[in-house]
């Protein structure tokens, strides 16, 4: 079962990654940085606090900003990428 911490830096992590260009249609007020800041907290906070410290949750808070920009690349390489297709 997914705790609180993992379900926000899973939202965050699929926001930025496969949706990019809906960003500021959810909130002006909230940057691309602050989602991927509140992603990276939140991940770590999930290594936390499960007592087998979870290593997903501490390596996904470290390079939670690589792992995003690596799947954006590959959605967009596809031959019909998939990223943003629901505009």
């Amino acid at each position: 079962m997914e705790g609180k911490h993992q379900e926000a830096g899973n939202l965050s992590f699929l926001l930025l990654s496969c949706f990019p260009k809906r960003l500021n249609r959810i909130r002006r007020s909230v940057s691309e940085k602050d989602i991927a800041s509140l992603g990276q907290r939140s991940f770590y906070q999930f290594y936390l606090e499960l007592p087998e410290r979870n290593e997903i949750g501490y390596y996904m808070s470290l390079n939670f900003d690589g792992m995003v920009d690596l799947t954006r690349k590959t959605l967009m390489a596809r031959e019909n990428p998939i990223s943003d297709s629901f505009n």
